[in-house]
């Protein structure tokens, strides 16, 4: 076996490998959502009432206008949430790609496999 093939196929593996973690992410989050004390908790309680409330409270001109420290904690907690959110968002679209990708990458490590056995 020469040692370009032993890279390609080890490169191969390497992103098999990250592409089936990035699925088995994907599936915890997955059946994080079909919990329901998930979405009592986070959906419902932080996703939707939570962010409303701080929303509703950054709106408040009277409380927060006089007092920055109480507007930056405020601030935070939007950007937190939106964050939290965006992380769900990125191992949904990571686990989808590593989907498409593991199927090709097994294929090509199986045709490596085999020239190099020619």
């Amino acid at each position: 076996m020469s040692n370009e093939t032993q890279q390609n196929i080890r490169a191969v593996e390497v992103s098999i490998e990250e592409a089936q973690g990035a699925a088995e992410t994907l599936a915890a989050l997955l059946r994080l959502r079909d919990n329901a004390d998930f979405k009592t908790v986070i959906e419902d309680g932080y996703f939707r009432d939570e962010a409303a409330r701080v929303v509703g409270l950054r709106s408040e001109p009277n409380i927060l206008m006089q007092d920055a420290v109480a507007l930056q904690m405020v601030e935070n907690q939007i950007t937190s949430i939106g964050g939290l959110r965006q992380y769900f968002i990125k191992i949904q679209q990571i686990g989808n790609l590593a989907a498409q990708s593991l199927a090709e990458d097994q294929a090509t490590h199986a045709e490596l496999l085999t020239e190099d056995g020619e």
